[in-house]
């Protein structure tokens, strides 16, 4: 329905019906022979509705009886032409409809742009992201430090320092790319690296706040970021050939426990004849059995138990073990703050893969108050059902004191290679003679060498005799013979120093030994 008011009142408007009327528009009265007449609006019209493709033209005559005309489009037309006319003539509607219209514009150009990066960052670029506590992330930024002509340009430092006893200090200073964005050329290809800093979000694992590194190339194919990643992980790996790595508790994580330590020799720890081999011979087939245990539904780990009295070398000899089957060892301590059942099933589950799990001085541990961990939950940690098995897991356990383990933590399936590292016997005390004074090599012509090691083995042999079995440790030998290094003839001569630090030893020992019954029988 359109309305048509004076606004209209000096236009005419074209009124087209099939018969003639007498109209009254609040006077004169019109008349007309022909199918079209005109009316002049000169007054204000009372009441004009338009309905229909033609239209009505609805009026009131003067005794109030309503009329009907047929209306052609020459209204709708000169009455729209008119309104957009007047419209259009305000200024002050013109410019705010051009306001209108251009701010319409830009938000529709803003988000179309929005579209078109979107759509091509979906289908024309690639991206992979490093969370600051995967390893990755300290072989990406370890090796885009050291690549030459990188064009990183803004970087921040990163300085690991480190003090040794005897005062000497070690530092090495590492330019890494800082926080916003790079870039790095990689096998002909522009790659950006974006490194963010989180200011309120914490690493639980590492006290510091949480990163990450976000990797962006044109592209579909992410065979470009594993080159990368494989790349930045041989380099920084290779700094680590010939070491093993020690990883200790710290809360519900792993920690680094300083530097890799190069890989000890297994025959520098001299163990009793035959036990040594009998080690490694059954924890290198368990290592190559991972199918035999999977195919009988096996569970794949397997513990062992080394116990005898201290400095036997029972931690010297797992460390050197660890680095003849390429493995790292990760300490667990039963006594430290904040440890219990759950943190202990936990580490246990997520321990790096390829490690020997190290579990020092287990008596210690059981003992009532010197531990958050229960015996239940060391023993559903070691085979329970959310043990986990890994690729293969060892287990280590070391005590002097077997006597005090309970022996439902010892039994087979926990403990599957008990092996007992006692005093030193005349096979070890040969051994560590021979250790510190070798055979000597066949280029040292200026001697006859044949008859110096025949020398050293007889004297060797004498040694042995002097000592007897189960007397003295190895790790007492191991500081007898520091001292006297400079010859074997020495070292034999000064062999009863051996014998009297024994019965010292001995004596001491049997002392509180006494004290401390006395004290139970009070």
């Amino acid at each position: 329905m359109i309305r048509i008011y004076s606004l209209f009142s000096q236009k005419q408007c074209q009124i087209t019906h099939s018969k003639t009327k007498h109209l009254k528009w609040n006077s004169p009265t019109v008349k007309s022979t022909s199918h079209t007449f005109k009316v002049g609006l000169k007054k204000p019209c009372r009441k004009i509705s338009l309905m229909g493709g033609g239209g009505k033209l609805n009026g009131l005559e003067q005794g109030g009886t309503p009329i009907t005309t047929n209306l052609g489009d020459g209204v709708v037309s000169s009455a729209n032409s008119g309104v957009l006319s007047t419209l259009f003539s305000n200024p002050l509607f013109s410019a705010g409809f051009g306001l209108l219209g251009v701010g319409t514009g830009l938000a529709l150009l803003r988000s179309a742009w929005k579209y078109i990066l979107l759509y091509g960052r979906r289908n024309f670029l690639i991206s992979v992201e490093i969370p600051s506590r995967d390893k990755s992330f300290g072989w990406f930024m370890e090796w885009t430090s050291s690549r030459e002509g990188s064009n990183t340009q803004h970087v921040s430092v990163e300085t690991n320092f480190t003090q040794f006893e005897n005062g000497e200090i070690n530092t090495k200073i590492q330019l890494v790319p800082s926080t916003g964005t790079h870039w790095i050329k990689f096998k002909g290809k522009w790659i950006q690296v974006e490194r963010v800093r989180e200011k309120n979000v914490v690493d639980m694992t590492s006290g510091n706040l949480w990163e990450s590194v976000t990797l962006t190339t044109i592209g579909r194919s992410r065979k470009i970021f594993e080159e990368i990643l494989e790349e930045a992980k041989t380099f920084c790996t290779q700094k680590e050939e010939g070491t093993t790595v020690i990883y200790t508790s710290a809360g519900g994580d792993w920690r680094r426990f300083g530097f890799p330590r190069k890989r000890r020799p297994l025959n520098s720890v001299i163990l009793d004849e035959g036990k040594t081999d009998r080690i490694l011979k059954d924890a290198q087939e368990f290592l190559n059995a991972g199918k035999w245990y999977i195919d009988r539904g096996i569970p794949y780990r397997r513990g062992y138990l080394l116990f005898g009295p201290p400095g036997t070398g029972k931690s010297s000899f797992i460390m050197a073990l660890a680095g003849r089957l390429n493995l790292n060892i990760c300490i667990i301590s039963l006594q430290s703050k904040g440890i219990s059942d759950d943190v202990l099933n936990h580490l246990l589950n997520i321990a790096p893969q390829r490690s020997i799990l190290l579990l020092e001085d287990i008596d210690v541990a059981m003992q009532k108050g010197m531990s958050g961990v229960t015996l239940s939950g060391l023993l559903n940690a070691l085979d329970g059902v959310a043990a986990t098995e890994g690729g293969g897991r060892i287990i280590f356990m070391t005590t002097n004191h077997i006597e005090k383990l309970p022996p439902v933590l010892i039994r087979p399936g926990r403990v599957d290679v008990r092996e007992c590292l006692d005093l030193a016997t005349t096979a070890q005390l040969k051994g560590m003679f021979r250790k510190f004074f070798p055979p000597l090599e066949k280029s040292d012509a200026h001697l006859d060498v044949e008859s110096e090691n025949e020398r050293t083995n007889d004297m060797a042999l004498k040694f042995s005799t002097l000592i007897p079995n189960g007397m003295v440790s190895m790790a007492q030998l191991q500081g007898f013979f520091m001292r006297y290094k400079e010859s074997p003839e020495l070292a034999l001569s000064k062999a009863q120093e051996l014998l009297v630090a024994s019965d010292s030893h001995l004596e001491k020992k049997s002392n509180i030994e006494e004290l401390h019954k006395n004290s139970l029988l009070s």
